[in-house]
Parts: C-alpha cells; structure tokens; sequence
C-alpha cells in the first residue's frame, strides 16, 4: 500500500491512532505555551515529509515543547499534490491527535504562515474540542486537499505529512 493512500486510509478511517501512544494522566510537564507569538515552528520541507523518504531512510520528525498551537510555516516548501491529484490545490490542514481526536483547519495556499490553535481547529465528527499538545502526546499533521460529497465519505488527499512529538 503506498504512503498517500495509507495517510488517506488514516484522514477518513477510524480514529485507530488515537488509541496510541496516551501519555499518563498523571504525568506532570511542563506548562504548555501559550502566547500564539511563541508557538513553536513546523517548518514544510522534504526532510519532514513522511511521504518523501526513500524507503532506506527515515523521514525525520518533530520534537517540541507543550503547547496550545503551532506555526505552519510553508516558505522554503509549498505543498502541491501529485499524480491523479495534481489538479487539486490544498486547502486543508488535518490534525490526527493520539488519544484525542482528528482536528481540520483551513490551508490558505496563498499564505506562508498557518496558525494551529483552538481560534482555527474545528473538531471532525466523533472528537471533542481541541485543547492543546500536553508532554507525551504525538500526533500526524497533514496538508492536502479535503473534499466532502454528498453520500460520499469524506476524502483527504494529502500533500505532505510529518508526525510531531510533544516532551
């Protein structure tokens, strides 16, 4: 199974992840930041991108701090989907929270900074409100394009993908 339809599989399918990877409810961290100036950086580039490795290699992933949001920042690579898709632009930004829930936001192709935080999240069907990334959580992030038919399961095509670390 290819990496594209796998991540799709994981956007449209059950929440099996969230399942995973549950930091303790009695672990205490430190205090999540939360001044949206602060949040810290995810930068798109290929050496994120969990769909770009050659199989030999590990994509690499992200470690930050606790915090109430991230900063998408698209300037040294903007996501553009391929092959049957290639016509689409992205338009979303998809968050699969281990433990919590599946949190879309709206991806401006136009914009080099994206600002991920409960003011942009909205909760897809079967989660609750978004509150933050706590030490121990992990979580997939993903730009593509969501589409929604009617009758139709909802489909994400995704662009580019990372899995982030919180400690």
């Amino acid at each position: 199974m290819n990496f594209r339809l796998t991540i799709s599989l994981l956007f449209t399918g059950s929440i099996l992840f969230s399942s995973c990877n549950e930091s303790p409810e009695s672990e205490v961290g430190a205090p999540p930041i939360d001044e949206p100036s602060e949040y810290p950086i995810i930068s798109v580039d290929m050496a994120h991108n969990q769909g770009a490795a050659l199989p030999e290699e590990d994509p690499q992933t992200y470690s930050v701090p606790p915090t109430m949001g991230l900063v998408v920042d698209t300037s040294q690579l903007q996501p553009r989907l391929s092959g049957e898709n290639k016509d689409l632009t992205c338009n979303s930004i998809q968050i699969i929270q281990a433990g919590k829930g599946q949190f879309s936001a709206v991806f401006d192709p136009l914009k080099e900074q994206h600002s991920i935080d409960s003011s942009t999240l909205s909760p897809n069907p079967g989660s609750g409100e978004f509150e933050g990334f706590a030490t121990g959580d992990t979580c997939i992030l993903g730009i593509g394009h969501y589409k929604e038919s009617p009758g139709e399961q909802p489909a994400f095509h995704v662009a580019w993908a990372t899995i982030i670390q919180f400690e």
